[in-house]
């Protein structure tokens, strides 16, 4: 069977529009370890893992979350570790994410507020925090203080949607739509 450019090309985009649509399942792009870590930290906020970091998403957030907690914290490594033991031992007992995020929060404060500022703002806020070393930002530059991770984690942040707005620069939404009700609660959730 001969396959030209063009059934090949009608195929891509017939396999596209179906992960589009959602009859067709997208594989996870994330590693087992970057899949407990947003899991654990949607538990701690509240938001399920999957729709913290969707699997059709593109620029995956998790990883980048991951290295630069794991990095800037002392000990990290091991921390990460014994931190995730603790999610992956509560999810396989059965129990509930607000018993695990309690268990979180008890196995290591720092780590899990941490977590959960990368995750909500976008940004390192490590400043006020006894544990945080970090002495570096994805540039190299270096610093102790607070910095944004990029500005897709920024708009990205999970603030934005809870408070049904938007972040400063950005929006999907139309002009004049000041003048009309926010849409539904769920719109915002759910949408990357």
């Amino acid at each position: 069977m001969h396959t030209d450019r063009r059934g090949a090309l009608r195929t891509i985009g017939a396999v596209g529009a179906g992960m589009a649509v959602g009859w067709m399942p997208l594989a996870d792009a994330l590693g087992s370890d970057d899949r407990d870590y947003a899991d654990a930290c949607g538990a701690l906020i509240g938001v399920p893992g999957p729709a913290l970091e969707p699997a059709n998403q593109p620029g995956k957030l998790a990883p980048g979350f991951r290295g630069l907690a794991q990095a800037g914290l002392s000990n990290g490594a091991t921390e990460m570790e014994k931190w995730l033991t603790v999610y992956r031992d509560g999810a396989a007992g059965g129990k509930q994410p607000d018993d695990i995020a309690e268990d979180l929060m008890k196995a290591h404060g720092p780590l899990s507020r941490l977590s959960m500022k990368l995750w909500l703002y976008g940004m390192w806020l490590g400043t006020g925090e006894p544990d945080a070393t970090v002495d570096h930002d994805w540039y190299g530059n270096s610093t102790r203080g607070d910095f944004v991770v990029s500005s897709v984690a920024y708009r990205r942040g999970w603030v934005w949607r809870m408070g049904q707005t938007k972040a400063m620069g950005h929006s999907r939404f139309m002009l004049n739509s000041w003048g009309s009700a926010p849409p539904d609660l769920d719109r915002y959730l759910m949408k990357g």
